[in-house]
């Protein structure tokens, strides 16, 4: 059994067209889990009544991405986890038949990244020049990949308390520090219907705040101590000047982005909690291989 969760806010016909794709694989064992994370427009009548491959559920407030696939994680019993935006759907209906050869390969196998493309951008193996199928990775992104569930509970799921925005890699790290692989699937096609450019200013702010603040969170949390320091500050400067050097929105984006600094401060205690850094020597292999 496969679980297949998803994470939705307000994209009700991202939702319809997902349930459309999904149901085109030639592989059935899959349990789709649809978690609304409180959105305002309406979805459940859009999931399949009676059907035993689909479940819903709203969340009673909103918790971010990572909190609505650690629900769908609890809920589901699939030794394997794909997880998939709204947004994205398998290119052809082999993709889920295919899956569970790549886990029997690589035993140490904790994550599998499909080869995902956009409309704006190509497949990610021509982007990152990836020319081995099954070639060893050091990052990940949610819109198309399968862990094994063995592998997520091990690390606790997503931190929850990073909301949305970068927390791929803090799951990325959390598996390296464990042992376990991430791998890129070159066979496994996934076509992600991704065009920031026509989402709204206020998904853009919120973007460039949650990822500014993530990514300095993950520092605290899970870099070596004396690389803490010099990535904290340069992560910070570098979203600031990407996001007023951005065309869109760059002085409000900019001002979110600084914001991020504070609150980063107001999440220490928590990330003094959860501090488990890698070792030296398994930090500087990842950024080897870190996309």
């Amino acid at each position: 059994m496969i679980d297949i969760i998803v994470p939705t806010y307000n994209r009700p016909k991202d939702i319809e067209k997902f349930i459309v794709e999904i149901k085109k694989q030639d592989f059935n064992e899959y349990h789709v889990i649809i978690v609304d994370d409180c959105g305002d427009l309406p979805i459940e009548h859009l999931i399949p009544k009676n059907d035993a491959n689909f479940t819903y559920i709203r969340l009673e407030k909103n918790q971010g991405q990572a909190a609505a696939r650690n629900r769908a994680i609890e809920t589901g019993k699939g030794e394997i986890i794909i997880s998939l935006d709204d947004d994205a759907w398998f290119e052809n209906g082999a993709e889920l038949g295919e899956l569970a050869s790549y886990f029997q390969l690589f035993p140490s196998l904790g994550c599998l990244m499909f080869d995902v493309r956009t409309p704006q951008d190509d497949y990610l193996s021509v982007i990152h020049s990836i020319k081995t199928d099954g070639q060893l990775i050091g990052s990940h992104i949610t819109c198309g990949c399968a862990y094994t569930r063995k592998a997520l509970e091990s690390i606790n799921g997503f931190g929850g308390y990073l909301h949305s925005g970068a927390e791929e890699t803090d799951v990325t790290l959390k598996l390296i520090a464990k042992d376990y692989e991430l791998r890129l699937a070159k066979n496994i096609k996934v076509f992600h219907n991704y065009t920031p450019g026509v989402r709204s200013k206020k998904w853009y702010r919120m973007l460039r705040f949650n990822t500014t603040r993530n990514d300095m969170l993950i520092v605290l949390m899970r870099y070596p101590a004396r690389y803490v320091l010099p990535y904290f500050f340069g992560k910070y400067f570098s979203h600031i000047l990407f996001s007023f050097k951005n065309r869109r929105d760059s002085t409000v984006a900019g001002l979110y982005t600084i914001w991020a600094l504070p609150m980063t401060f107001v999440l220490l205690i928590t990330a003094i909690r959860n501090r488990a850094p890698l070792s030296k020597d398994i930090f500087l292999n990842w950024l080897k291989i870190r996309w």
